[in-house]
């Protein structure tokens, strides 16, 4: 079975999105270009502001302290009886070189925020939340529509094969979308277009069990928070990937289609929003293409 939102990305102008079968609406041309417009500048204001000279200075700076504090060490070592001494020292030194680099990641991180904590950039963010508001109106997105996880993943044809394209080694990327059920459908809605999945087609809903890597985590929650704590998430926030310990899988068997939710959604959405019910596990897991 294809996901509905394995994004086919051989042509990067004309990427190929299974779930485009399901399109019910979507926004206007030139309110998705604006839109298109304004993300991309979004994304290299926070390009500019997460480059940062004095935090490579920094970190320059503890590199060049670590070599030194290494070289007398060595030094001190050469002489049998100043042993203890010189492992003294190696300690204060680790300690203070350790310190100096919380200072540093302290302070980038202040920098950072600073800078992305502008008038300019909270007036970048309000006409984000005004076009966001324009296109819910366009595609006709009730008030009571909620926000969930629907996983899909990119990939690209190479030499007659099919390759994932992943960031950190996950099977998964999180797409946040809007949800709500409308005459007997399941309606899904990015950015841009509202998708309506008939319910009445669904085949099967399959609980797979496993750790599944997701990479991007959406929720203004932390994993590690209510509500999402009873699912006992492990969030790696180096490379915002986190890991769940089941998804849910809905089929549409007549289409070879499947939409892929995290476990949290299906509980507290995607369940109680459709009715359905769980009619298989898998305990084992894995990411085809196919």
């Amino acid at each position: 079975m294809r996901n509905l939102f394995a994004v086919d990305f051989t042509d990067e102008n004309h990427p190929v999105v299974p779930a485009d079968a399901y399109c019910r609406r979507r926004v206007n041309a030139a309110l998705e270009e604006k839109m298109d417009e304004h993300a991309d500048q979004i994304l290299e204001d926070v390009e500019k502001a997460t480059r940062s000279l004095p935090h490579i200075i920094g970190m320059g700076a503890c590199g060049i302290a670590g070599v030194v504090c290494f070289a007398v060490f060595d030094a001190i070592t050469d002489e049998a009886d100043h042993v203890p001494a010189a492992a003294w020292l190696w300690f204060a030194a680790a300690v203070v070189a350790f310190l100096l680099l919380l200072a540093v990641a302290y302070s980038y991180r202040k920098l950072i925020t600073a800078r992305l904590e502008t008038d300019e950039m909270n007036t970048q963010m309000e006409q984000a939340d005004a076009y966001a508001l324009l296109s819910r109106a366009e595609l006709g997105i009730p008030a009571d529509a909620v926000a969930m996880d629907v996983l899909g993943y990119s990939y690209e044809v190479k030499k007659g094969k099919e390759k994932l394209m992943k960031i950190a080694d996950e099977h998964y990327d999180a797409m946040e979308m809007t949800v709500f059920a409308e005459d007997g459908c399941l309606m899904l809605a990015d950015a841009v277009t509202l998708y309506a999945l008939p319910l009445s087609e669904v085949t099967a809903v399959t609980r797979r069990e496993g750790r599944i890597r997701v990479h991007s985590w959406n929720k203004e929650e932390e994993p590690n928070k209510e509500p999402y704590k009873p699912y006992r998430i492990r969030y790696d926030d180096e490379n915002d990937v986190f890991t769940v310990r089941a998804v849910y899988v809905l089929e549409w068997g007549g289409a070879d289609r499947e939409l892929v939710v995290p476990d949290y959604e299906w509980e507290r959405v995607l369940q109680p929003l459709t009715g359905l019910s769980v009619t298989a596990t898998e305990k084992a897991f894995s990411v085809t293409i196919g």
